[in-house]
């Protein structure tokens, strides 16, 4: 969007000296993240933050079920296109965009425990743990967990309800934080009426 202020200009001034650690961390020129909407740069941050802990998509679980699925001649098909995805960050008030960054700069101290602690809970399938987690990061804007969360797990659960009434086995993979808390996808498949059960 044309006439945006620089970035740092964007945030309280106690939080840019940790605005400019995780820039200079991301590798991203300034100059060119002032250009980006906020939502935007807090994303290509985003990214230079799991790029520092190691974390590569190629081993992400999105990418490795999406092959086998391919390899075994099974159709794969998404519940979002990346272009909608990216429209839930681009339509977020201008402040909940800065909440989001200003969460960024914030974790960035302390990402890796967070992020360990975030990866037991999920590979030992916590779900308490997971929403708290969660919890923890929506909690800062209401418009953030409605955006992300609330109303795309709405979505999923409709969804899912109609497409229980076709025959055939489909399976669904959706990221963690959408499967814990109070409005988790299979509470609202419940509230639907379907029966949903645990498998672990």
């Amino acid at each position: 969007s044309p006439d945006l202020p620089p970035l740092a200009e964007r945030l309280p001034e106690n939080q840019r000296a940790g605005l400019a650690s995780l820039i200079e961390k991301s590798g991203v020129p300034a100059i060119v993240l002032d250009r980006f909407e906020t939502w935007a740069a807090a994303i290509t941050l985003t990214g230079g933050m799991m790029k520092d802990l190691g974390v590569s998509a190629d081993l992400g679980v999105e990418r490795i079920l999406s092959s086998q699925f391919k390899q075994a001649g099974k159709p794969v098909l998404g519940l979002e296109t990346g272009e909608q995805q990216l429209g839930y960050f681009d339509a977020l008030p201008e402040p909940a965009q800065r909440t989001f960054l200003i969460s960024l700069v914030e974790e960035q101290g302390d990402m890796k425990a967070e992020f360990d602690k975030m990866l037991t809970a999920w590979s030992t399938g916590d779900v308490k743990a997971i929403a708290i987690s969660f919890d923890d990061e929506l909690r800062l804007s209401k418009e953030l967990a409605d955006v992300l969360i609330r109303k795309r797990n709405a979505n999923w659960s409709e969804w899912l309800a109609k497409r229980m009434d076709r025959p055939g086995t489909l399976f669904v993979a959706v990221g963690a934080g959408h499967l814990a808390g109070d409005d988790s996808v299979q509470k609202m498949l419940e509230d639907r009426g379907l029966k949903v059960v645990r498998v672990q």
